[in-house]
């Protein structure tokens, strides 16, 4: 299952590249790739533009390799978007998106890290677009609360497994 949202682009070659990344890696539920930050007329941002920072910020903590993914993932939503989502269909449907209004896609993305079933194609396959109107840049309170009440709920749902498996503990 491959997700679009409307103001974002899949570079030529995007589901192939992901989709053989899962065929490579039974082992993985989800991938995501790299991305270009791009303004609402489709043009890549400048090197000097916020946004583009942030996302270079991001991206640079895990191209550095000294992080795990899931501390990469722990400190920064890098993949950003659920455009940046190729998952298979029984990683979905065990754990689907949760009703959070901008985390949804993060919190599936973390919980898929924790699982050791995310994965990450190291080259630009997405176009992400920003503009006023994306949720990420609207008031930062719920921005705030939203990721506190979704470690409660990792908390809550990862906890009765976490006794019996020392892998997701340490993850």
């Amino acid at each position: 299952v491959a997700i679009l949202n409307s103001d974002d682009v899949y570079e030529p070659g995007r589901l192939a590249r992901c989709l053989g990344e899962l065929a490579a890696r039974p082992d993985l539920g989800v991938v995501c790739s790299e991305l270009t930050v791009v303004d609402e007329d489709g043009r890549p941002l400048a090197p000097d533009a916020p946004r583009r920072r942030w996302f270079d910020v991001a991206w640079s903590l895990g191209a550095a390799g000294d992080l795990s993914l899931v501390e990469w993932l722990g400190m920064v939503n890098f993949p950003a978007t659920t455009s940046n989502v190729v998952a298979r269909s029984r990683d979905l449907l065990a754990r689907p998106f949760r009703p959070y209004r901008y985390c949804h896609d993060y919190a599936f993305l973390l919980e898929s890290a924790l699982r050791d079933r995310l994965g990450v194609v190291p080259a630009p396959l997405l176009r992400y677009r920003t503009h006023g109107a994306n949720p990420m840049v609207m008031d930062p309170a719920p921005l705030v609360r939203e990721p506190l009440r979704l470690q409660l709920a990792l908390y809550r749902g990862l906890g009765p497994e976490l006794p019996g498996d020392a892998r997701l503990r340490e993850r």
